[in-house]
């Protein structure tokens, strides 16, 4: 099969890229959106600790500076796993795939647009991948995203667990008592 570049080819190409191209814009923007909002929850986070310490003064206690310095780097740690490392590479995908369909538009709005139109075998392939790529990216990133997340929230789960764990372990050591299991409280 040799592909080539004739005017029902370009114009599919045209009419079928911006579609591809606005979904992956969209979720370009989605990201954007959530990182400029843990960045908000953050840049308030040290707000809000540095007024407290002002507050405090000097009379801060040294276990007032740890708890507050606990609870800054809980937010900084709660935000740092909101945006891991496989959420930056979905971003990326969705960046790329949106340059590469950007591209493909232009080529083949710049071949219809042209005088001299051959029948560019090398314009009509990257079209044909820039589109076959769009396509698999829309049909499938979602799934993997929400792989991704159950896989987040199992992990985080058994964090928790972990910590209630190793809290029952030491409240046991520590009174001589015991924490039924499922309770969160001490025994009375």
């Amino acid at each position: 099969m040799s592909l080539r570049m004739t005017e029902p080819y370009a114009t599919t190409i045209a009419a079928v890229a911006p579609v591809i191209l606005l979904v992956a814009v969209v979720e370009v923007q989605q990201f954007n959106r959530r990182a400029r909002q843990r960045s908000a929850v953050m840049a308030a986070a040290y707000n809000d600790a540095a007024n407290e310490l002002e507050a405090r003064g000097p009379e801060a206690s040294l276990g007032e500076l740890r708890e507050l310095n606990a609870r800054v780097a809980q937010m900084e740690d709660e935000n740092r796993d909101r945006y891991s490392g496989f959420t930056r590479v979905l971003y990326n995908v969705w960046a790329y795939t949106a340059a590469l369909l950007l591209a493909a538009e232009g080529m083949a709005l710049t071949w219809l647009a042209g005088d001299n139109r051959l029948e560019d075998q090398l314009v009509a392939g990257f079209c044909l991948i820039a589109l076959i790529w769009g396509t698999f990216v829309v049909a499938t990133m979602s799934i993997v995203a929400s792989i991704a997340q159950s896989h987040q929230e199992a992990k985080s789960a058994k964090t928790y667990r972990r910590a209630l764990s190793r809290a029952r372990t030491e409240a046991r050591e520590s009174s001589g008592e015991g924490i039924a299991p499922g309770n969160t409280t001490s025994a009375a």
